[in-house]
C-alpha cells in the first residue's frame, strides 16, 4: 500500500523574528503537544521553507545602475521612497509546513503540535491555514489487492 505524508498545517514567521529564527523540527512539535496523539518525532516531516525574493534583506535597488541618458556613462542612485511603491519592506519570507506520516492524526483535533508551538514561539496564533475539514474526513485507501 502506498503510503503518502498528509499536510496537517502551516505558519508564515513574522518578519521581526526572521533574523534569530532557528528550524523547527518534528522533536520540537512532538513536545509542545498538549494532546497525546503524536507520540514520535518519526511521525511527522516538518518542512522550513525560506523564500529569499531578491538578495536577503538588501535592497534589490543597490545593484541596479542607473544613467541619466543612453550615452551617458554617469550613474546614479534612487531613494527607495522616490523608486515606487510596490518594493516590499522585506525581501524574505519563512514559512514552516508540517506533514504526517498517520492520517489518522490530521483528523479532528488530535493535532495540535504546530498550533502550540507557534504561540509559544510568537505568541500568537498565526497559522496560515489548516487541513481543510472536507480532506479531514477523506476515507482511509483501501489496501492494494494482489493481482
Amino acid at each position: 500500500m502506498c503510503s503518502l505524508w498528509q499536510f496537517c498545517n502551516e505558519y508564515v514567521v513574522p518578519k521581526d523574528q526572521l533574523e534569530f529564527f532557528e528550524d523547527i523540527t518534528p522533536q520540537d512539535i512532538v513536545c509542545s503537544q498538549k494532546s497525546s496523539g503524536v507520540t514520535l518525532k518519526e511521525d511527522l516531516a516538518v518542512c522550513n521553507v525560506k523564500i529569499n525574493l531578491t538578495r536577503g534583506r538588501r535592497n534589490p535597488l543597490e545593484r541596479v545602475n542607473i544613467f541619466k541618458d543612453y550615452d551617458s556613462e554617469e550613474m546614479f542612485s534612487i531613494a527607495d521612497d522616490r523608486a515606487s511603491h510596490l518594493l516590499p519592506v522585506y525581501n524574505e519570507d519563512m514559512i514552516v509546513r508540517v506533514y504526517s506520516k498517520k492520517h489518522e492524526l490530521v483528523r479532528g483535533s488530535n493535532f495540535s503540535g504546530i498550533r502550540e508551538l507557534s504561540v509559544k514561539n510568537i505568541r500568537i496564533e498565526n497559522q496560515v491555514h489548516e487541513m481543510p475539514e472536507k480532506k479531514k474526513c477523506r476515507r482511509p485507501l483501501l489496501p492494494e489487492s494482489n493481482v
